[in-house]
């Protein structure tokens, strides 16, 4: 990344990383090892895969570790279940200098979005609970299929 970043050939200007946040002091472990960078714009743990149960963000070494992107001018990239975006505003009221980016509008599945109300509503709710949060802002992206019936 440092490279392609560093060549004026290309308009590449930054990027996210994945890292392991639930390793205790995971982000200034990886500073003191001299892999940051100012093309690092922020770090992503992914949390919507089967290994990583409800509540993974909400650690306190998880949170130390966001508080620590924050400290450090990071970001860091929610990818989460949509059934857990509540706990994506947990971890955002605990981690207010922190911002965060809620990745694929919560990973909303578009069909049980248009025929399912209960998971309809739940979605909505959570999404205005994280934009209560002055912190959190969403990606929109992969979600090509709901935007028609979100207008």
């Amino acid at each position: 990344m440092r490279e392609l970043c560093e060549d004026s050939a290309n308009s590449v200007c930054g990027g996210i990383i994945s890292m392991d946040l639930q390793q205790p002091d995971a982000v200034a472990r990886w500073r003191e090892a001299g892999l940051f960078h100012r093309w690092v714009k922020g770090v992503r743990h992914v949390l919507h895969v089967p290994g990583q149960p409800p509540g993974s963000c909400l650690t306190p070494v998880f949170i130390s570790n966001v508080i620590a992107l924050g400290d450090a001018g990071l970001c860091f990239e929610a990818c989460v279940r949509n059934e857990e975006l509540d706990d994506v505003a947990g971890l955002a009221r605990q981690t207010p200098r922190t911002d965060m980016v809620l990745n694929h509008m919560g990973n909303v599945d578009a069909e049980r979005l248009r025929h399912d109300a209960n998971y309809s509503r739940r979605w909505r709710r959570n999404l205005q609970s994280l934009a209560a949060c002055d912190n959190v802002f969403c990606k929109v992206s992969g979600v090509i299929t709901v935007i028609p019936h979100l207008i």
